[in-house]
């Protein structure tokens, strides 16, 4: 076990121990946190700032104190915690969350802050403002597009949510319905994140099953989005109620004749109907 996985590993077990303590076993880790240096250890007490700690007194000051943190460890973790939901409603923190976004030097941090931002969309509009503009147009900022998408799926479906954001549906679907569609656009996370999510039971009343399982099938039909956009479509086609009938009617209707063994985006798309055909209803 190397030297930095086994100060991170002692530093997680007090962690543990210290969430059946009092308040004053909380503010010590806290204080730790102020003056850590070793990334390792600092990336897990931030993440207990950012977790159960996160109410206890001077937590959110570790997060907004370690922004621009030397480690992409560090900084990743801090950023998802400013983008939590668990400080809706907090001006510093969003604030510090879309600087982040918009400024951090590593893209793999901005995307981790646009997956987690969607969980403020339901009661910070700056939060879902942000989510719209980077899911508008690949043009926006391509290395965000994607995650954004999934911050905006996030928005409403995100499991244990507390303010799902039906503006962030409604965002949602007028893309997906949105043609001209191309390579990309829709990103096949966003089908990928709304079939997973869909799976897990954590959608709100809002969300039309027929109307999104419609919606899929259509996708998967158009030629101009890529191939892993329209396999995904159909994980999402029958994670919102296809049947294996459903799927086969699909497979005449857009691609009869190609056999699955075939090279090309269509056949790639007839073997995930094929896999989705034996685990559908």
């Amino acid at each position: 076990q190397s030297r930095s996985s086994a100060a991170s590993d002692v530093y997680k077990r007090q962690l543990g121990r210290a969430r059946g303590l009092g308040a004053g076993a909380v503010g010590a880790i806290v204080d730790r946190a102020r003056v850590e240096a070793h990334p390792v250890v600092l990336t897990a007490l931030v993440e207990a700032a950012r977790g159960k700690f996160a109410v206890a007194p001077g937590a959110r000051d570790v997060l907004l104190a370690n922004t621009r943190a030397a480690d992409v460890r560090v900084r990743r973790a801090v950023v998802d915690g400013l983008a939590s939901q668990i400080y809706s409603g907090d001006r510093p923190t969003l604030t510090a969350a879309l600087e982040m976004i918009d400024q951090d030097p590593s893209d793999e941090v901005r995307a981790a802050g646009c997956r987690t931002l969607g969980q403020r969309a339901g009661r910070d509009d700056a939060a879902l403002a942000k989510l719209d503009v980077l899911t508008a147009s690949p043009d926006a900022d391509a290395a965000l597009y994607a995650p954004c998408w999934e911050g905006l799926v996030n928005a409403f479906a995100a499991p244990a949510l507390r303010a799902p954001s039906e503006r962030a549906y409604t965002m949602v679907i007028e893309r997906l319905e949105a043609t001209p569609r191309a390579p990309g656009r829709p990103p096949h996370q966003a089908l990928r994140k709304l079939a997973s999510l869909k799976v897990m039971g954590s959608l709100p009343g809002f969300v039309e099953q027929m109307g999104v399982r419609e919606l899929a099938r259509a996708i998967v039909l158009d030629s101009a989005p890529d191939a892993n956009t329209r396999a995904a479509a159909v994980d999402a086609f029958v994670a919102f109620g296809g049947t294996g009938e459903g799927l086969e009617e699909l497979r005449q209707e857009g691609f009869d004749g190609v056999l699955p063994a075939a090279k090309g985006p269509d056949a790639f798309v007839v073997r995930r109907i094929e896999e989705a055909k034996r685990r559908a209803p």
